[in-house]
C-alpha cells in the first residue's frame, strides 16, 4: 500500500514536474515504474511465502497421491516424516513448505507415533495438518495393508515388510 501511495505521489511530481520543467518529468516517470514493479514483485513474493486454503488443499492431494503410489516400509508407526517430505515435494512452488505442520491426532500418542493398531486395516493412523499458525488445518488418515509386492531384502538375509497406504483427507483437525 504504501508503495502504492509513493508511486502515485512520484507520479503527481512527474505531471507537476511537466508543467514547470519538462525535463524531470521523464525521470519521474522512471522512478514511478521501477516502484510499481518493486511493489508487484513484493505482492508476489508475500505470496510466494505464505499459503492459501487452495493450496494447502493442492499440495495435500499431490502428496497423498504420490504416497499411495508405492510401497513404504513402517517406519515404527509413525508416516508424519514420510508426510512431510511428500508435502515438500507436493508442495512445489505454491507456498512454503516448511510452513506446514504434521503431527499425529491419535489418541494416547505421548511419543508421537501416528498409526495405532486396527484388526481390519493391519494399521492406522491420523495426522493433523497445517501451517505453522494453524490455519487451513486438514486431517490425514493414513490406513496401511501389507503391500502385494513383496518385502525389501537387507544385507544379512533380512526382509523388511512393505505396506501399501490408503489415504483419505478431510477439512478442519482430526
Amino acid at each position: 500500500m504504501l508503495l502504492f501511495i509513493l508511486t502515485a505521489a512520484l507520479v503527481g511530481l512527474g505531471l507537476i514536474a511537466r508543467k514547470r520543467n519538462k525535463s524531470l518529468m521523464p525521470i519521474a516517470f522512471i522512478i514511478a515504474a521501477i516502484m510499481a514493479y518493486q511493489g508487484f514483485s513484493a505482492l508476489q513474493d508475500a505470496d510466494r511465502y505464505s499459503w492459501n486454503e487452495d493450496e494447502v488443499r493442492t499440495a495435500i492431494g499431490r502428496a497423498s497421491a504420490d504416497l499411495e503410489s508405492e510401497p513404504h516400509v513402517d517406519d515404527a508407526g509413525d508416516y508424519s516424516a514420510l508426510i512431510a517430505e511428500a508435502l515438500k515435494t507436493a508442495a512445489d512452488d505454491d507456498g512454503p513448505w516448511q510452513d506446514l505442520d504434521v503431527s499425529s491426532a491419535d489418541p494416547g500418542d505421548a511419543d508421537g507415533a501416528g498409526v495405532g493398531y486396527d484388526e481390519e486395516n493391519e494399521g492406522a493412523g491420523n495426522y493433523d495438518i497445517a501451517t505453522d499458525e494453524g490455519e487451513y488445518a486438514h486431517c490425514m488418515t493414513v490406513k496401511q495393508k501389507i503391500s502385494d509386492s513383496g518385502s525389501v531384502f537387507v544385507p544379512g538375509g533380512t526382509s523388511i515388510v512393505q505396506y501399501d497406504l490408503s489415504i483419505k483427507t478431510a477439512d478442519g483437525p482430526c
